[in-house]
């Protein structure tokens, strides 16, 4: 382990020897692990975020739009974009490349 000897010496300084070396090396790798993970779900928290509020926005601007008569809703034509999306994307190699993605 290369923390255990960065720490080795240091420890042996502060008379620390033997397993508990092991131990405070194994407690340390784990903090830093659980750092990085926080920062990971850090990041996706703060993207999901950014989504919910631009959707927020977009679903706010149409509602208006609607409402002024600038646009109007055809319910057949988006119902059938919606099958038409359905098909054509592979929903679970989809969520695959995104956690990839997320997780590195």
């Amino acid at each position: 382990m290369v923390l255990r000897e960065l720490l080795e010496p240091l420890l042996r300084a502060l008379g620390v020897q033997g397993v508990s070396v092991v131990a405070l090396a194994v407690l340390l790798s784990v903090a830093l692990y659980a750092h990085k993970i926080s920062t990971v779900g850090g990041l996706a928290v703060s993207a999901g975020s950014t989504v919910r509020h631009d959707l927020q926005v977009v679903a706010l601007v149409l509602a208006v739009m609607l409402l002024l008569g600038v646009a109007s809703l055809d319910l057949a034509r988006i119902q059938e974009l919606i099958y038409l999306a359905q098909q054509r994307v592979e929903w679970a190699d989809l969520l695959d490349s995104i956690l990839q993605k997320v997780i590195k």
